[in-house]
């Protein structure tokens, strides 16, 4: 009689879950010394397979070797294959025989296999091609070119294999529709598309101009598809199309449109009436698109493109799960405040949570990024503006912003990027006073680095003020990170009073006063995690580069934290060693009420940070 095991009266459920902790390789020995774990976790662990490169023994000789002295079934517990091994193009024919043979094993013994990646420019294409002709061969649902894809990679076998397995060929990424084979071979890429009879997810990436795939071909071509991804600057038609019917099947869209027009947006929503995530891209410039708009003969225009796009596009997107709209937007232009202040303030209203993050970059060029973002309760609301600012005064572009659907945001995120020294002070009442149900709020100011050999410090780090401090208080930020700026003792007092409820706080490449000795008192706040950047204060001084002293202190339960601050991590030292040195080197200090965590950063690298805990007694 055997011995008893105890894996035998475990429960499966509680097996996969200790199965599932351990390390592929461990996983690997149980299944190899116990035939109980063998019997549960050999569909789990043998489910998805990849085989690597950059080894001198060939891996794939090896997996075929492995999979025929195994026990039965291992090969038929493989849905998923991916191999990265790339076999030498200039390999002897013996050698090319030998790869195609251990393809053809591991093919055969994998005969429920279902999705198959092999890197772009591997010769295992080619042997695919050869063996797809033999019995026994596993028709698959997805096969995936593996790496960068470039105009130099020849996908020539990628696509016949696909072909070969054109009825039972699931999922499809077509990365150049222009390629030759296709063209070549096929005779064009909707020739190609068309016999592939159980297509669900097609994706198109890149293609040319003189080889146009119009959308609406393309969805008459492959009428069952349930996700597209059609990135290609085509025309949506080569005529007028008479009859529109509804698209049933489509519940994914990822698309790029040629221009901005009520008649694209309206396809759009008329024939996708089923779709459930959406995202659109579009490149938008006035001037160009006027000129599209007076050689056309649709009667379309600005004025009706926006119309349309406030009222029937809006409600189209509300109904979606998920939603993307990414527009690019050269000089200029009518678009960006219409759909800032109408999409952003209608879509934002029915939102658990709404999020906005502005960039604003120095340049001489003229251009706007906006990336509209809504899922099932929340929205993220992205903008980059480009411009020539003469000032901060002039920075403002997010007020308008903030002034139509600041009431509604969760998280506000604010960087500017500059290419010169600033010297106007940055204040934050307009932004709180906009925004009252802030929990987290960042602001940061990125200078180039020629500003640092180039500028003052005071014109590199600007002022933050905040006016009307204590006649306001916002009792929900929890969360606040500064950046690149002059933080004073005022201010922080005043911030403080402000945000009575802040709870983490993230002091980061900002600089203080340039007095030897400075005292932040932000004794209100009952802080859980606070973070300061030091190493900027080491660059800044340069009398006193070498070191200064950093005093922490929690005022209830009266403790302080002494650290002396070099060109290392910063040294903890006793009460006596600072008072030894206080009348030496300068002192930073900042109280707060209660401390739990902090963290100081000597260098600008976060594995050199120094934390400090403060016990609760």
């Amino acid at each position: 009689m055997r011995p008893t095991n105890f894996v035998d009266y475990v429960p499966n459920e509680l097996l996969i879950g200790i199965f599932n902790l351990l390390p592929k390789d461990s996983q690997g020995n149980c299944l190899c010394v116990c035939k109980s774990w063998y019997y549960v976790f050999a569909y789990i662990h043998y489910r998805n397979i990849t085989i690597g490169d950059r080894d001198e023994q060939d891996k794939i000789a090896l997996f075929a070797r492995f999979l025929k002295e195994r026990p039965p079934n291992v090969g038929g517990g493989i849905r998923t294959l991916q191999i990265n091994q790339r076999p030498s193009r200039l390999c002897t024919e013996k050698e090319a025989k030998s790869a195609r043979q251990a393809l053809g094993k591991i093919l055969v013994s994998c005969n429920n296999l279902k999705e198959l990646g092999m890197t772009v420019d591997s010769q295992y294409w080619k042997y695919m091609y050869e063996l797809s002709q033999e019995p026994h061969i596993p028709k698959l649902h997805k096969i995936s070119a593996l790496g960068m894809i470039t105009h130099r990679h020849r996908q020539d076998y990628f696509y016949k294999v696909a072909h070969q397995h054109r009825s039972t060929l699931k999922k499809l990424d077509v990365h150049r529709s222009c390629d030759q084979s296709i063209q070549k071979e096929f005779h064009g890429l909707l020739n190609y598309l068309k016999d592939f009879k159980q297509l669900e997810r097609l994706s198109i990436k890149s293609g040319s101009q003189q080889e146009l795939i119009f959308f609406h071909r393309l969805l008459e071509v492959c009428p069952q598809l349930e996700a597209l991804d059609y990135q290609l600057d085509h025309p949506f038609f080569d005529c007028n199309p008479t009859n529109v019917s509804i698209y049933p099947t489509l519940r994914e869209l990822d698309i790029y449109l040629p221009d901005f027009s009520s008649r694209l947006l309206k396809y759009v929503t008329e024939r996708f009436q089923s779709l459930k995530r959406l995202t659109i891209r579009v490149n938008h410039s006035d001037s160009t698109q006027q000129s599209r708009w007076s050689k056309s003969e649709t009667g379309d225009t600005l004025t009706k493109a926006l119309y349309f796009f406030g009222n029937q596009f809006i409600s189209f997107i509300r109904q979606l799960e998920y939603s993307q709209l990414n527009f690019c937007i050269n000089g200029k232009s009518y678009i960006e405040p219409y759909i800032a202040q109408i999409y952003c303030s209608q879509i934002s209203m029915n939102s658990k949570e709404v999020n906005a993050d502005f960039q604003l970059t120095d340049s001489r060029a003229e251009m706007s990024q906006m990336t509209l973002i809504k899922g099932v309760d929340n929205v993220d609301f992205r903008f980059h503006f480009v411009r020539e600012f003469d000032s901060l005064q002039h920075d403002l572009l997010y007020l308008e912003h903030l002034r139509s659907y600041g009431s509604r945001l969760q998280k506000l995120k604010i960087t500017y990027n500059r290419q010169d020294g600033l010297a106007t002070a940055i204040d934050l009442n307009p932004i709180l006073s906009l925004c009252p149900n802030l929990s987290t709020l960042s602001i940061s100011i990125q200078a180039s680095p020629s500003v640092y050999f180039s500028h003052p410090h005071a014109s590199i780090f600007p002022p933050l003020i905040l006016s009307e401090a204590a006649q306001t208080v916002d009792p929900h930020i929890a969360h606040v990170v500064l950046e690149g700026m002059s933080i004073t003792p005022e201010f922080l007092k005043n911030l403080s009073v402000r945000l009575p409820n802040m709870r983490s706080f993230v002091i980061r490449n900002c600089i203080a006063s340039f007095e030897s000795n400075q005292f932040y008192d932000m004794s209100c706040l009952d802080i859980e995690s606070f973070q300061f950047d030091i190493s900027t204060h080491q660059r800044a001084r340069v009398d006193d580069r070498e070191s200064f002293c950093f005093v922490l202190e929690r005022k209830f339960k009266r403790t302080l934290k002494y650290y002396l601050v070099n060109e290392t991590q910063p040294k903890e030292l006793t009460e006596s060693q600072f008072n030894e040195r206080k009348g030496q080197l300068p002192v930073i200090w900042f109280m707060f009420n209660t401390l739990k965590k902090a963290e100081l950063h000597a260098t600008n690298k976060a594995l050199c940070a120094k934390e400090i805990l403060f016990c609760n007694n």
